[in-house]
């Protein structure tokens, strides 16, 4: 008996990790002292060095243990952690703007951008102190700084894919980002702590630094992104077939097809002209009479006098100036889509990849201007 207390009293020295058996397969990985002989000190597991855990393992006084045996707590951290769409959109505008410069950036150095944007901290370790195992749900909140962090990471990575995916970023470092689908959180209670494996998806990033290809870094191309474009023109409430003609003019753009992308952007701005329209009928009893016809250069210049009727003096020349600009794409769109044996030159030139990009720059600070205007002169209510 003698010697059966000395071997295990040596193998707690040791500290030799107990390890799942194939049976188990992903079972939850679990450690627990061994037996300690009568009268002898246990330094086994509550003095192991921190740099020897097994991956994900939590220390927890005289328990190491990774498990699922708190649902309460991975559901709560789950769903406080899902981003919401504003926030991506928010994510994604933030990002093309550090990035504007042109010059490459590391994604981690991104990524925690867009925590500080979000007003939450860097992820770091994953770590919730609970005073009891009932109070998750007033501690684990949608604020809770851990939650707030890995909202934040998942926000950022879902922004920087997206971004990737619509061709806006390239690769400029030697290594990706991997994704992950789960991780360990360490949670502690009065006297206890231990892991609580949660299953939440992280996007990997293309590369671990990124930087804008060649054709976006010309100062404001980078702004030609869907979702960012659609959002700064909220305030007139585009129909969808307009909203779906911008995204596809921006589409046709990235893709190089120049005459399709000018001619679907002529048509985006004819429907924003159109809700603005809307927004405008009750006060004004001719952009009333046009605004569910076709006759789009009539429309047009009733909401430009309406706007120029209800702005102050020195600002009426804004109106005139949007009705300019509105011509030009009326005329474009009819050049594209109406096509025939005589040429334009000076409509052709919209056709090629410099003079394209800087129309839809020059459309989108019109439309955002256009809906600015109207909705400070539109009726309330």
């Amino acid at each position: 008996m003698l010697g059966i207390a000395v071997r295990v009293f040596a193998l707690a020295r040791l500290n030799i990790p107990s390890v799942p058996s194939r049976s188990q397969g992903r079972q939850p990985w679990v450690q627990t002292p061994l037996p300690t002989p009568a009268g002898a000190k246990q330094v086994g597991l509550a003095g192991r060095d921190p740099s020897r855990m097994p991956p994900g393992a939590v220390r927890g006084g005289s328990i190491w243990r990774v498990s699922e045996s708190f649902p309460e707590l991975a559901q709560a951290v789950t769903e406080h952690a899902q981003p919401s769409r504003i926030d991506i959109v928010r994510a994604k505008q933030h990002l093309l703007g550090q990035l504007s410069s042109g010059l490459p950036h590391s994604a981690e150095r991104l990524i925690a951008s867009v925590a500080a944007l979000l007003g939450a901290e860097p992820l770091g370790r994953p770590q919730i102190d609970l005073p009891t195992r009932d109070s998750v749900k007033t501690v684990v909140t949608a604020d809770h700084p851990f939650a707030a962090a890995l909202r934040a990471d998942i926000t950022a990575r879902e922004a920087l894919a997206e971004l990737t995916a619509d061709g806006l970023l390239i690769p400029a470092g030697s290594r990706p980002l991997p994704a992950s689908d789960e991780m360990t959180l360490g949670y502690s209670l009065p006297g206890s702590a231990a892991g609580q494996r949660l299953r939440v998806y992280r996007p990997g990033v293309l590369s671990d630094v990124l930087q804008l290809p060649h054709r976006l870094r010309q100062q404001g191309l980078w702004g030609m992104e869907p979702d960012i474009f659609v959002a700064d023109l909220a305030g007139l409430g585009l129909d969808p077939r307009t909203e779906r003609s911008l995204r596809e003019a921006i589409e046709s753009y990235r893709r190089g097809v120049f005459l399709a992308a000018s001619s679907l952007l002529g048509a985006a701005v004819e429907g924003s002209w159109y809700a603005a329209g809307q927004l405008l009928r009750s006060a004004a009893p001719r952009v009333d009479e046009l605004v569910d016809g076709d006759r789009t250069a009539q429309l047009q210049g009733a909401v430009a006098a309406a706007l120029r009727d209800s702005l102050p003096g020195n600002r009426k020349w804004e109106a005139d100036t949007l009705s300019q600009f509105a011509r030009l794409m009326r005329d474009i769109r009819n050049y594209g889509v109406h096509p025939r044996q005589v040429t334009d030159g000076d409509i052709e030139v919209y056709f090629a990849e410099d003079k394209c990009g800087l129309l839809f720059l020059e459309a989108h600070r019109h439309l955002k201007h256009l809906a600015e205007i109207t909705v400070q002169v539109a009726p309330s209510g």
